[in-house]
């Protein structure tokens, strides 16, 4: 009689599990170094626009401000917090705590002495910016914060939220003293108001300008192609500059509306744009809508970062010409904030993959090329 003895059960060792596991993540982060370390020779090879210094914030950044006098960069993102950091040590110095969601937008007055942060709490904070003492908490939104800023003589602040309000509020009384309806929300980095502080444009889609003091519009400059993502008036109030989800970028004369210069039709979408203190050049920071690998995202686990392949540009254009002086594509993320230095020496970007980095800005237009 042949008797059927029980199957004996492949059983690996607990140890054999460890040292294949070891094996596997070693071999992970050999390659993952090798990656970046090529990468980076290849960049620097090719002369590529590179970055002077990174800063690590710790959270997804969403809005950048750097206070009048050049010594203080304010961030803020996906934490609850406000980070003022020191642009020679390039360390934070003070945080912020106060609100208790994302803190999505920050702009800092004129005058250096009060800073905004607007949350997706539905509340806007005002600061004392030298001893980060809370004065004030604005209350009249009835969404999450989406943008604000100062007009450069202090005298209002503008907000917008995702519930299609801009409500201009009066800095001195801490009250809302105009509200404006969109029929769609008006964006990050969708809000600019005029060197003289008389007018407001605000990006919704379309691009409306208002009469700051009487709320009441003044021009419709209408669409792109696309949509219209951002505006931003020129630090000499002569032009307007646009940017649109399709990657193009207009920029047209702020009293006459007609289009001054048209470039862009950048492969991404464009997440950000800012004037250079002179106006000679334009920054935009950009997200590079790739598709992540397993592989990537195993670095991003690894290393914070979103993989081998660089998912945020920030790019430089020559106003006059349309022409591109130098683009990096340096972020593992998006870049959701671009602001040049007061001086025009520095620029620095934010992004999703936590952290800030500081470019130093050609000299002149043929530097970046």
């Amino acid at each position: 009689m042949t008797v059927d003895l029980p199957k004996r059960k492949s059983v690996i060792a607990p140890w054999k599990f460890v040292l294949i596991a070891s094996c596997c993540v070693g071999t992970v982060i050999f390659v993952a170094v090798s990656c970046f370390a090529f990468m980076e020779m290849k960049a620097q090879s090719e002369n590529q626009w590179l970055e002077t210094h990174v800063m690590e914030a710790n959270e997804w950044v969403y809005a950048l401000a750097y206070s009048p006098d050049g010594k203080t960069l304010a961030s803020s993102g996906n934490a609850a917090t406000v980070q003022l950091w020191d642009t020679e040590k390039h360390t934070i110095k003070k945080s912020l705590i106060g609100h208790r969601d994302s803190v999505v937008a920050v702009s800092i007055s004129s005058d250096g002495q009060l800073l905004a942060s607007g949350s997706d709490d539905t509340t806007i904070i005002l600061w004392n910016l030298a001893t980060a003492e809370k004065i004030a908490s604005l209350k009249k939104h009835k969404g999450s914060l989406i943008s604000l800023v100062f007009s450069p003589d202090g005298k209002f602040l503008v907000s917008s939220d995702d519930q299609n309000a801009v409500l201009i509020w009066d800095v001195a009384t801490e009250k809302v003293v105009r509200t404006i309806t969109h029929t769609t929300p008006v964006g990050a980095m969708s809000l600019s108001i005029s060197p003289d502080s008389a007018t407001l444009a605000t990006a919704a889609g379309d691009v409306k300008l208002w009469n700051i003091e009487t709320g009441k519009e003044l021009a419709s400059l209408g669409y792109h192609s696309n949509p219209v993502t951002h505006v931003a008036f020129s630090n000499d109030g002569s032009m307007i500059v646009t940017a649109a989800s399709d990657g193009r970028i207009t920029i047209r004369d702020a009293r006459k509306h007609t289009v001054i210069q048209t470039f862009g039709d950048v492969p991404s979408t464009i997440m950000s744009v800012a004037f250079s203190p002179d106006d000679r050049m334009l920054a935009c920071g950009t997200a590079n809508d790739l598709d992540v690998s397993l592989f990537q995202m195993i670095m991003r686990e690894l290393f914070g970062g979103g993989g081998v392949e660089f998912q945020g540009s920030v790019i430089l254009w020559d106003v006059a010409t349309g022409n591109q002086v130098a683009m990096a594509n340096r972020h593992y993320d998006w870049v959701r904030s671009v602001v040049f230095s007061p001086d025009g020496k520095q620029l620095a970007s934010g992004s999703d993959d936590n952290t800030i980095k500081i470019w130093n800005v050609p000299t002149s237009i043929n530097d970046g090329k």
